[in-house]
């Protein structure tokens, strides 16, 4: 995620620098992404921002 978000590196640049597959590297942003909102999402819902 950090690569994507914040490096703004695309999905090919992530896949060439750790010399993986570009599908792994979309999974991988996909799992992240889910994780991510499992831990953010009782804490919003605390403070009323997702519904």
């Amino acid at each position: 995620l950090y690569l994507y978000y914040f490096e703004g590196l695309s999905v090919i640049e992530i896949a060439e620098t750790l010399s993986i597959g570009e599908e792994n590297v979309k999974s991988r942003l996909f799992r992240g992404r889910k994780k991510l909102r499992t831990i953010l999402q009782p804490e919003s819902r605390k403070k009323g921002i997702i519904e």
